[in-house]
């Protein structure tokens, strides 16, 4: 996993405070490299989505119709099509992306942002995620929620579903008026005492985090 590579470039160069930080789809991410490195000293995340949920699938999908038949029909052509490569805007919710309609329609446009074509096998991975070490198990790091309570892509429920499973250390803090890309100037003025916060209680310098 290229992620558990980035850990080990950093921690090998003697950053040995290594804290992932996960925004949107970047939270289970964030997990599951978790998950495979040692020493990684927490998980900050903006929402994690365990898509091996059934309910999960249909709150995020586009439309009730994806949501019925996009994981069968990804699980039947991801080999022999996967190469072939969808917008992301075709499969999933990206127009709750943020609250700032200016703002969505700015990263949309842009086709290395929300705007890319993902190959139909990585959307295929997204809903299939491999996870080594289920939540009740996990307790390699302490895992910081700092949830959006205006996002209108992926409700605190959602998230719930995977953080109130985890067994390890754990917090949860609203970030208030925020939309799921956290971009509204009391949220981010939020995320930044929070994060503050869960580094100087593990006493990891800022400096130290990884992205």
């Amino acid at each position: 996993m290229c992620g558990c590579a980035i850990v080990s470039y950093y921690q090998a160069q003697g950053a040995n405070d290594v804290v992932l930080f996960g925004l949107s789809a970047g939270g289970m991410l964030a997990y599951q490299v978790a998950s495979e490195c040692k020493d990684v000293k927490g998980i900050i995340a903006t929402c994690i989505l365990d898509q091996r949920n059934p309910t999960v699938i249909k709150e995020t999908a586009i439309n009730p119709l994806m949501a019925v038949i996009g994981k069968p029909f990804l699980a039947i052509v991801h080999k022999p099509f996967g190469e072939i490569r969808l917008p992301m805007k075709m499969v999933t919710k990206m127009k709750a992306l943020a609250n700032n309609k200016g703002l969505v329609e700015l990263l949309i446009k842009d086709k290395r942002a929300s705007g890319i074509s993902v190959p139909i096998s990585f959307l295929h991975t997204m809903v299939n995620p491999y996870i080594k070490i289920e939540p009740e198990q996990f307790v390699a790091c302490p895992f910081l929620l700092v949830h959006p309570n205006e996002d209108k892509w992926t409700d605190i429920f959602l998230s719930r579903l995977f953080y109130d499973r985890l067994g390890g250390d754990k917090e949860l803090r609203i970030l208030e008026g925020a939309g799921h890309f956290p971009v509204e100037e009391k949220g981010v003025t939020q995320l930044e005492a929070y994060c503050l916060a869960f580094l100087e209680k593990m006493r990891v310098a800022p400096s130290a985090s990884l992205s």
